[in-house]
C-alpha cells in the first residue's frame, strides 16, 4: 500500500479484475534496483500499462528514504525478498495468482477496521487522492504532480483536497 501511495498508483495498475488481466497490472520485471557502493539508493517501476498509456511506457523514480519506515523501496524489497520470483505479476498470492482489485479492497478494509478509521472515507483511490494532495501542500508544482499521476488532463485537481489535509 505504500507504494500505491507513493507511486500514484491506480489499483488496476497493481490488481487485476480478471486473470486475463494479468499483462495489465505491474510485473515483477517491471522492477529495476540501483545501488551505490552496494546498498540500494533507488528503484524503478517501468510502467507499461495505465489508463492513458496509448502503449508508452513511463518510468516512475523512487528514492529509498531509510529513515521512513512507510519506505516503498525498503517494502518492495522485503516483498521481493519473500516471493522470491522473477516473473510474472508484481503483487501475486503464494500460488502465483494475481492479486485481485477484490482482495486488495477487502484488505484495505481490514486494515481501516483495524485501526480504527471509518471505512466510508478511505477506498483503493485514497492512495491517488492523498499522494496528490500531500504534494500539492508541500508545494509541488501542479504539472508535475500531474505527471507523477500519469493523469491525461486537468482531472487530477479535483483529487487535491487541501481542505481535508492535516499535517
Amino acid at each position: 500500500m505504500s507504494t500505491a501511495y507513493f507511486c500514484f498508483l491506480r489499483i488496476g495498475e497493481i490488481a487485476v479484475k480478471t486473470e486475463s488481466e494479468i499483462y495489465r497490472v505491474i510485473q515483477r520485471e517491471d522492477i529495476k534496483f540501483e545501488s551505490v557502493n552496494g546498498h540500494v539508493s533507488n528503484m524503478t517501476i517501468t510502467m507499461k500499462f495505465y489508463k492513458h498509456s496509448n502503449l508508452q511506457s513511463k518510468t516512475l523514480s523512487i528514492a529509498r528514504r531509510p529513515e521512513n519506515y512507510l519506505c516503498p523501496v525498503k517494502a518492495i524489497e522485503e516483498y521481493l525478498r519473500l516471493q522470491n520470483c522473477p516473473h510474472g505479476p508484481l503483487f501475486r498470492f503464494k500460488c502465483g495468482k494475481p492479486v485481485s482489485g477484490f482482495y486488495f479492497n477487502s484488505s484495505l478494509k481490514s486494515l481501516l477496521n483495524f485501526v480504527g478509521l471509518d471505512t466510508n472515507f478511505y477506498k483503493g483511490h485514497s492512495f491517488r487522492i492523498g499522494a496528490a494532495t500531500s504534494a500539492a501542500a508541500r508545494g509541488v508544482p501542479l504539472a508535475l504532480i500531474q505527471s507523477m499521476g500519469r493523469w491525461k488532463s486537468n482531472a487530477f485537481q479535483h483529487y487535491i483536497r487541501l481542505d481535508n489535509f492535516h499535517t
